[in-house]
């Protein structure tokens, strides 16, 4: 009660002492470890010293994981590229190869919506016959500027959305959806359509994602 940076909570009315310490291993940083007691006696030096040793242990497991998962997913990365490898110098024409590579890539890293859409003669973007997407079955063309997929195709620019509520220009299609990135394919400066990738959750697509595509 006499210190001015407490949070007073009224679910908590008779905390009378705190000891916070940050999750982190070296300068990464992962969390707070919060401890509120209503004791008369407040914590201490021998709380804070066990609290630190219970920090610095959930701090290494917590990198640990995230390595782990790193590794992981560089793996599966290098195997579906591997496998894309393969299957373009398999592919006899240009279907069988975007169908391969959606099947790959999408059931590798992108398993909720995961596609190729590719600019036809009328200037309008159309769903290659492998496009993996829930809740529509025949998909219109898409004209260039509408849309994500529209903009970046006119673009020649990836967007990565980490909240489609936020971006005005996102037209629903799966009630699901909360993020979003497609990438346009080029032949050399000319674009000839776009990768797109949806997902369930915000924020479900880093730069590394970007750069992967």
């Amino acid at each position: 009660t006499k210190d001015p940076f407490y949070l007073h909570s009224a679910r908590l009315p008779q905390t009378r002492s705190e000891l916070a310490l940050p999750i982190q291993v070296d300068e990464e940083l992962f969390g707070v470890l919060d401890v509120l007691s209503h004791n008369d006696q407040p914590l201490g030096t021998e709380d804070l010293r066990v609290l630190q040793v219970l920090s610095n242990h959930l701090g290494t497991s917590i990198h640990n994981r995230n390595l782990l998962e790193s590794t992981q997913r560089h793996r599966d990365e290098l195997v579906a590229l591997q496998a894309i490898a393969n299957a373009a110098m398999e592919a006899t024409n240009e279907d069988d190869l975007i169908a391969c590579s959606t099947e790959i890539v999408g059931e590798t890293l992108y398993p909720e919506n995961f596609g190729v859409l590719l600019i036809n003669e009328e200037g309008l973007l159309h769903h290659h016959q492998s496009y993996k997407e829930r809740g529509r079955k025949k998909p219109p063309p898409i004209p260039m500027g509408t849309g994500i997929t529209g903009l970046v195709a006119m673009s020649g620019m990836a967007m990565r959305i980490g909240d489609i509520g936020d971006e005005p220009k996102y037209i629903p299609v799966d009630t699901a959806t909360r993020s979003e990135l497609c990438v346009p394919i080029k032949l050399g400066q000319q674009v000839i359509g776009v990768m797109n990738a949806e997902s369930s959750q915000r924020n479900a697509f880093s730069q590394a994602d970007q750069d992967l595509l």
